[in-house]
């Protein structure tokens, strides 16, 4: 297959191809090669304009080389979570259970959201799957309301309570420290 004519939906080698314009031989053969040699792609470096028309954002999480949209997260005045690609049109997010949040920390596709008794949930992939986080420190349990959720980065947060307690985590919420 001659893979400077592959269409965005077409495969080299079972990876998922997007088309790049206009760029000089040189590059498209190098851009080739390297679509040949990664069987496991791993993140390019910049999104394609394409990509940028379909509503991926320059900073959007790669698999292969099809971006994930980068969404936009809040919360309603009824505490769940919501998402947008454009800021003004938003779509409920349904997470186990129906807790009532009021804090919300997002860096790409990596959310938190906290609230009621200690309810604090996790999605590595934009609210696709959650997983709920028991934050524990020193055998206890957090079992206060959740009114701030923090995170830096994706491995540093902070969580602070209706209650003052401020809990910290530098491992992406494996373990925390109370303060």
């Amino acid at each position: 297959m001659d893979e400077s004519k592959l269409q965005p939906s077409q495969s080299v080698n079972g990876i998922a191809a997007t088309s790049v314009e206009a760029e000089g031989d040189a590059n498209k053969k190098s851009k080739n090669a390297q679509l040949s040699r990664k069987k496991t792609a791993s993140a390019p470096q910049a999104a394609t304009s394409e990509m940028l028309r379909n509503g991926y954002g320059a900073g959007a999480v790669v698999s292969g080389l099809t971006a994930a949209p980068v969404y936009q997260w809040t919360l309603s005045p009824q505490g769940a979570a919501q998402r947008s690609l454009d800021g003004k049109s938003w779509q409920s997010v349904s997470l186990p259970d129906q807790v009532s949040f009021r804090a919300l920390s997002a860096i790409s596709g990596d959310i938190w959201v906290g609230g009621k008794s200690g309810s604090l949930y996790h999605s590595p992939d934009s609210g696709r799957q959650w997983t709920r986080v028991v934050p524990k420190a020193n055998g206890a349990n957090l079992t206060a309301d959740i009114t701030r959720v923090g995170f830096s980065d994706l491995q540093s947060g902070v969580i602070e309570t209706s209650n003052g307690q401020v809990w910290t985590t530098s491992d992406g919420g494996q373990t925390w420290q109370r303060k």
